[in-house]
């Protein structure tokens, strides 16, 4: 009986030693202080990446661009002429060249999204840009009267009024995600942790 009594007390002293490591969580959340137990209680903000975020406007920019400059030649030049592989080129050129000219005019900041004066500014003035370069290759290249006047215009007032509409719906969500960032980062913490430049995690 010797060999059993003896293989006994090792197991319990090898459960007794093991007993602390298996209680429960909640056990162990009870031991910790206050303070220790507001940081674990915590929320913690969604982290977007600013590198992310500007990329994903400039796809949203060309996008967006491609598809007024598409919409207005389906809809208003295709049924009078006819379908032309010109038109879809010139299209895509004008989005890249300003998705191109928007990141020159460092239109793609995350402070900028924020704002409102300034990027509108920058942004009118770059998509102008685009389009007087645009009318003077073409006039050069002698495509100008393969051109519809009509659809260049259109193109324009419409391509301008979706990209203010497409910044202004960035803004509301940026200084959302502003808010919500502060909001989660508690009473303790201090103002500056609200600004673009602290909340946005690389």
């Amino acid at each position: 009986m010797e060999p059993l009594n003896a293989r006994s007390m090792l197991d319990a002293a090898t459960s007794a030693a093991a007993k602390p490591a298996d209680q429960p969580f909640v056990e162990r959340r009870r031991r910790l202080s206050p303070a220790a137990l507001d940081v674990v209680n915590q929320k913690v903000a969604r982290a977007y990446s600013p590198i992310v975020i500007t990329g994903i406007v400039r796809l949203a920019d060309f996008a967006l661009l491609s598809l007024v400059g598409i919409a207005v030649y389906v809809g208003y030049v295709m049924p009078l002429s006819g379908f032309s592989w010109v038109y879809p080129a010139e299209i895509l050129a004008v989005a890249v060249a300003a998705v191109v000219c928007f990141q020159a005019a460092d239109i793609y900041q995350v402070q900028l999204f924020r704002g409102q004066l300034r990027q509108m500014t920058r942004m009118i003035s770059s998509w102008s840009f685009v389009f007087l370069l645009f009318i003077g290759i073409s006039f050069f290249a002698k495509f100008g009267s393969e051109i519809s006047r009509l659809w260049l215009a259109a193109f324009y007032f419409i391509g301008l009024a979706a990209l203010i509409a497409e910044r202004l719906v960035l803004r509301s969500l940026v200084r959302a995600w502003g808010r919500e960032a502060g909001s989660t980062a508690g009473p303790s913490s201090s103002a500056p942790t609200v600004t673009a430049s602290n909340w946005w995690r690389h």
